[in-house]
């Protein structure tokens, strides 16, 4: 159930808004309960942002409205992105999801090196 709780929490701080455009990165168990609970919020767009494609129809059942890898990003132009891998690569690419003015919650630091 932690896992679960961690993620309403940063959904909850992201504030996303209903017709917002939220991103998630990462496609693990914390990146699909954080598409679970954001859909929930009626998002304009909800993008998941996997390493790799196996974990598309799983982001779609959950309600991701699109997919996408870390090598195919669209333009950075999401009101809310919430990273959830807790790797470096992926903090950079929720970073660069990211509009101006944008909110960004990372869920997990990575370690140094």
């Amino acid at each position: 159930l932690e896992p679960a709780a961690c993620i309403a929490a940063a959904a909850l701080k992201a504030n996303a808004r209903p017709g917002e455009r939220v991103a998630v990165v990462g496609t693990g168990t914390l990146g699909m309960f954080a598409v679970q609970f954001l859909a929930a919020g009626s998002p304009g767009e909800l993008l998941a942002v996997g390493s790799g494609t196996d974990r598309e129809a799983l982001a779609h059942t959950f309600g991701a409205t699109s997919f996408r890898t870390r090598h195919d990003l669209p333009a950075a132009d999401f009101d809310v992105v919430i990273e959830t891998a807790g790797s470096a690569s992926a903090a950079t690419t929720a970073a660069a999801l990211l509009r101006r003015g944008g909110r960004l919650v990372l869920t997990g630091i990575p370690a140094a090196g």
